[in-house]
């Protein structure tokens, strides 16, 4: 493809989303207003507490002393991300990266296995409040954690590990704990940014294209998860194949996700092959375990 193609092709892209925002603007609206409900109903009130949370106790040592008992390689890490949840991942493996810590490859392959949703989001919002059921959320997160592990273990000897020697942080707690708070909104911010743009981004696709109710919730799953899966949670099918599909949009995370956890990286850390590759193999072990759970458990 030329240069000249290439432009061509982008400009009209370019040229068509600004008509669809002109010409549909109450969907653009609409789709502001479902964000901002997802993210002041769900998101904000599961994510914040747990944010915080984490860095009070990685300030009193708290994963790095349980990493030294259970004595695996990134223990921690995988600690910190089961927990708090996206995109904690990526804010504890950054302070891995920065140090020279572990290699690009090791890197890949840890934030792949490492996208646990937040727990009481999982259990709360997806278990409770989209499905009526607290036991579908534990479900969904023994899935979760089952699949990762299994991928953490596959990959366990080929890891280059370098132990990190933790140090109280002089600040006191009060100061620690008011820098968490503006460091988190900010994080909340970004995420909600995410959010949205994905969100009109899947709105402008389910307007440009004819499919029907079941493509459109895999459609905004690959795009966002949390308004994938509410959208999967109304669609009039046997509520296995819904867990079963949720299951696999927690697995898979989402574009919007997933640019959220790469911004917070340092650009080049990550190789995106070997990323989605350890994705790509949790979501097949994730879809292993949630069939045999839903249907005989």
């Amino acid at each position: 493809m030329t240069k000249l193609v290439k432009n061509v092709l982008l400009f009209t892209i370019l040229s068509t989303v600004l008509l669809l925002f002109l010409v549909k603007s109450n969907l653009i609206v609409s789709s502001v207003n479902d964000s901002l409900d997802l993210f002041f109903s769900s998101v904000f009130p599961s994510l914040m507490p747990f944010f915080i949370l984490i860095d009070v106790l990685n300030y009193f040592n708290y994963f790095a002393s349980l990493s030294k008992i259970l004595k695996f390689k990134f223990s921690d890490l995988i600690l910190v991300s089961m927990v708090s949840g996206l995109p904690s991942n990526a804010k504890y493996l950054s302070t891995y990266i920065e140090k020279g810590l572990i290699s690009k490859k090791d890197a890949s392959i840890l934030l792949g296995l490492s996208f646990f949703p937040n727990p009481m989001y999982v259990i709360s919002v997806i278990g409770v409040m989209f499905f009526g059921n607290v036991y579908f959320g534990i479900k969904f997160l023994i899935s979760l954690y089952l699949s990762s592990l299994i991928v953490f273990a596959l990959n366990y000897k080929r890891f280059k590990y370098v132990k990190v020697k933790k140090s109280r942080d002089n600040k006191g707690f009060v100061s620690m704990l008011s820098e968490s708070i503006i460091k988190n909104c900010k994080n909340l911010v970004i995420i909600f940014g995410n959010i949205l743009i994905f969100n009109i981004i899947v709105s402008l696709l389910n307007y440009t294209l004819p499919f029907d109710n079941s493509t459109i919730s895999v459609i905004n799953l690959i795009f966002e998860m949390s308004s994938g899966i509410k959208k999967a949670s109304l669609l009039t099918i046997p509520i296995n194949t819904k867990l079963i599909i949720a299951s696999l949009g927690l697995s898979a995370s989402g574009l919007s996700v997933i640019s959220q956890a790469l911004s917070i990286l340092p650009e080049g850390s990550i190789d995106l092959k070997v990323l989605f590759k350890s994705k790509l193999l949790c979501l097949v072990f994730n879809f292993l375990i949630i069939y045999i759970l839903v249907n005989f458990f």
